[in-house]
This record gives structure tokens, sequence and C-alpha cells, in this order.
């Protein structure tokens, strides 16, 4: 493992790859998508990738390719990928109306500094989430809440589908608004 540690310490996000795998490129595409920088190795091509395969293989990852680390964490391969991506858009069945998968749909996603928080950004809401809990966001801020009866006005004029970003600043004023009740650690992550 020592290889292993060595190239995913103090690197936010971490693919290894195989050059020749569309689903490698998939991930990396999708990671690149929600503005992560990640380093990527490509295993075919490192002087060390069969090592580093079986290390991931001592690890359970089976394939070992793609592999994830955010944060210096096994996130998994392809398969974990895909079920934290559900987590972001997922809403109770009771709560879905017609305008559920437009306003849910994520405009736009940060990574904080250690790799380990994801701030993501929707129509209606700015939601914080935490990698290693896997059962849906650590805060949810309400952001459009008071455009919730004018939903049909906006989807008339097209207003519905506009984009909005994860601006650090809207990140401040939440901070200060919740202070009291979020942990030191979790307001030093976000800051620039």
């Amino acid at each position: 493992m020592v290889i292993l540690k060595r190239l995913v310490t103090n690197k936010a996000v971490v693919i290894f790859s195989k050059s020749s795998c569309c689903i490698c490129h998939n991930i990396r595409t999708l990671i690149c998508s929600f503005g992560a920088n990640p380093t990527v190795y490509e295993l075919d091509e490192h002087p060390d990738g069969q090592i580093i395969e079986r290390e991931l293989k001592a690890l359970g990852c089976k394939p070992c390719t793609p592999t994830v680390f955010i944060g210096q964490e096994l996130i998994g391969g392809a398969n974990e990928m895909d079920v934290m991506i559900k987590l972001f858009v997922y809403q109770a069945p009771s709560s879905r109306s017609f305008f559920t998968e437009i306003i849910a749909s994520i405009s736009d996603i940060k990574f904080g500094r250690d790799g380990r928080y994801i701030l993501s950004r929707d129509y209606m809401t700015l939601k914080l989430w935490d990698i290693n809990m896997d059962s849906g966001p650590v805060s949810t801020f309400q952001v459009h809440e008071y455009l919730r009866p004018k939903l049909c006005d906006l989807y008339e004029n097209d207003s519905i589908f506009d984009k909005f970003e994860c601006y650090m600043i809207i990140l401040i004023i939440i901070i200060i608004m919740y202070l009291l009740s979020m942990t030191r650690e979790w307001i030093n992550v976000f800051l620039v």
C-alpha cells in the first residue's frame, strides 16, 4: 500500500484509470464537469501500474479501474460513483411534482479544499454533502423557496431553466447565519 498511499496523499481527487477504458474516461469527464481537477494515473502507462493494481485489488477494488479517491478516502469505482450521483438528485416519491426534475437538476458543484465536502446548487437549494455520509446532505439551505408558488409562471417564460452557481459569497452568508449550529471544521473547509 506504500505506492498507493504516496499517490493519493495531499490530493483532493485521484482517479486510477486505464487509457483504453471508456468507463474510466466517463468517470473522469463526470468529475471534471463538477469543477474538480482530478489527478489521473493511467495504470497501463504508469511504471508501477501492476503494483498499484495489486494494491487496489487488496483494498477490494475489483475491477481495479476506475477507482476514485476523494480527500484521500476510497470512494470506489463506477458503481459507487453512480450511487453517489444518485444521492445528489434523490427526492422522496411523495414530494414529486411536474417540476421536480427541473428544479432538482444540479447546476453547479464545488469541492471543498480537502475534497471531503461538496457544495451543490440546484434551482431551489444549496446542499452541503460529506462524502463519508451516504444518507443525504449534511445541510440543505433553501435559497428560492419563495418562488415555489410561482413555478408555473417561471416555466411559461423559461426562467425555470436558469442555472445558478455555488458562489463563495453565498456560502459566507450562510456560514454567518448558521455559525452557532455548524462546526468550525465545516466552516474552514470552504473558506478560500
